[in-house]
């Protein structure tokens, strides 16, 4: 009697593709995540020095698409740091931050973000 082994090799060879386009896909995904968090701290910062309402808004939507990725994979902490990173921006465009608070602010974005 002979066995058709057929369907076992697919079948292997089939969790083994999917196995690896998935380590592909999260190793593309962190890479993505990185750059999107140093664009995070760059148009914050230029926020912050420049005070333009423009590059803040432009902060706030990248704030918030990264922090919606964080909620995702439940880093809460990570995404209550970004809401208050929000929250300092938006201060900025309604000229109501005038302080250096928003240094500890980035500073813990950093911490909980990285």
């Amino acid at each position: 009697m002979i066995k058709d082994n057929s369907k076992k090799f697919f079948s292997s060879e089939s969790l083994l593709i999917s196995g690896t386009l998935l380590c592909l896909i999260q190793l593309l995904f962190s890479h993505v995540q990185a750059r999107d968090f140093q664009l995070v701290l760059s148009l914050s910062n230029e926020c912050f020095n420049s005070r333009e309402r423009q590059t803040c808004l432009n902060a706030i939507e990248q704030i918030e698409e990264f922090q919606l990725i964080s909620g995702s994979q439940e880093n809460y902490s990570c995404q209550t740091r970004l809401l208050g990173l929000e929250s300092k921006l938006i201060m900025v465009i309604l000229n109501k931050n005038k302080n250096r608070s928003h240094l500890s602010t980035l500073k813990e974005v950093q911490t909980f973000c990285d």
